[in-house]
């Protein structure tokens, strides 16, 4: 169970602090703690990959990768889970700003814009930092539908 992972707690422990005070429930940072980890250890986004991850892990109760993976979209779907109340804290913390902008005070941002067929589209900004690309903003939007005003 998460209790044994080192992993688990270290990440438990490093959103606990960075979100308290912010009112997300216990059960809802567990969750987002088992998806990070997943994420984290299967060093991709994929669900079927998290998931896979995670049953090998022996992070939860589930004894199917398939089980594990609806459980991801429940977590996926959770609205306590906005981002909006956890992520923006988290980033402020898992980055040097101050470092970032010594030197050229200046910035370089990575912005990818990408579909899946024509179900999604997502348009995102990062910022390149030691080797990867730490996501700041981004909007999800259905295919080939009209955009609302503005």
């Amino acid at each position: 169970m998460p209790a044994q992972s080192p992993l688990y707690q270290e990440v438990y422990q490093r959103i606990a602090a960075v979100t308290a005070g912010l009112g997300v429930p216990k059960t809802a940072l567990k969750r987002l703690t088992l998806l990070v980890v997943g994420i984290v250890a299967a060093q991709g986004v994929t669900l079927a990959r998290v998931a896979d991850e995670l049953l090998s892990l022996g992070l939860t109760r589930a004894t199917q990768a398939d089980s594990i993976k609806r459980s991801l979209g429940r977590i996926l779907g959770d609205e306590r889970l906005d981002p909006r109340t956890w992520f923006e804290p988290v980033l402020k913390t898992s980055l040097d700003w101050q470092g970032l902008l010594r030197g050229s005070k200046r910035l370089v941002l990575a912005v990818d814009e990408s579909s899946k067929q024509d179900q999604v589209h997502l348009l995102r900004v990062g910022l390149p930092y030691w080797g990867h690309c730490q996501p700041l903003v981004w909007d999800i939007w259905t295919q080939n539908r009209p955009l609302g005003e503005g």
